[in-house]
């Protein structure tokens, strides 16, 4: 049980990268995303573990919004669902999916001493490719989620391993109509140029999460990043 905190009272399962500290309400992510999460906000928790946010959020933005909680891996996805039964989430759709820049199945590349590195496979390096292990999983695109219907994000939370870029590609309608605010984990060059031609040629500012501005997200390294479309 949660001891502390905004998750005070709620439940979770112990397991490794999901532990005692989580249990004590620590996280600098719960004071950041808690100036800028509100009720009835539309959440898309892209790489989300075994459910570490999406708990958060669903506790922030209430019965009239909604999180939609994407995570590939099949162990960290059994520990997500495990959670949210735990703590009776209405307000929260599980996606057993890949969120990419394509539609239909593709392969993942999955190691089992490290459960939060997955990727896809065609995205992976040789060396990745040689020690994980490949299974077939749904790929979809955020803008496909909106055009059959779902509602549309007002905040995306991207911690994909290396594999943003592709996520962003598939969100360029959403980035030019709904323009969201994003959270972004960057793990290598390629997110950072991602960030840099996806979302600041959009007209993106970008920050770090003390406040600092960040003018070019492939000079020098800044993680995590806060994104946000300035009117």
């Amino acid at each position: 049980m949660i001891l502390f905190g905004p998750l005070i009272g709620w439940r979770f399962v112990v397991e490794r990268g999901h532990g005692f500290t989580y249990a004590l309400g620590l996280g600098f992510n719960f004071l950041f995303f808690g100036r800028h999460i509100r009720k009835g906000m539309v959440i898309y928790d892209i790489g989300s573990n075994r459910g570490q946010m999406a708990l958060f959020f669903s506790r922030k933005i209430g019965v009239s919004g909604i999180v939609h909680a994407f995570e590939p891996a099949p162990v960290p996805f059994e520990s997500l669902k495990r959670n949210c039964v735990l703590n009776s989430l209405s307000n929260v759709r599980l996606w057993q999916a890949v969120v990419s820049n394509m539609n239909g199945e593709e392969s993942f590349t999955f190691f089992e001493d490290r459960p939060t590195e997955g990727r896809p496979e065609r995205l992976a390096s040789k060396n990745q490719a040689a020690v994980g292990k490949a299974f077939r999983v749904t790929c979809l695109t955020l803008d496909s989620l909106v055009q059959r219907g779902e509602r549309k994000p007002d905040v995306l939370k991207i911690d994909v391993e290396g594999s943003a870029a592709a996520v962003l590609e598939g969100a360029r309608n959403i980035l030019e109509t709904t323009k969201p605010g994003i959270y972004i984990e960057l793990h290598n060059a390629e997110e950072q140029r991602a960030v840099r031609d996806e979302l600041q040629s959009r007209g993106y500012q970008l920050q770090t999460m003390d406040g600092r501005k960040v003018v070019d997200p492939t000079t020098g390294w800044s993680s995590p990043l806060w994104c946000w479309f300035e009117k």
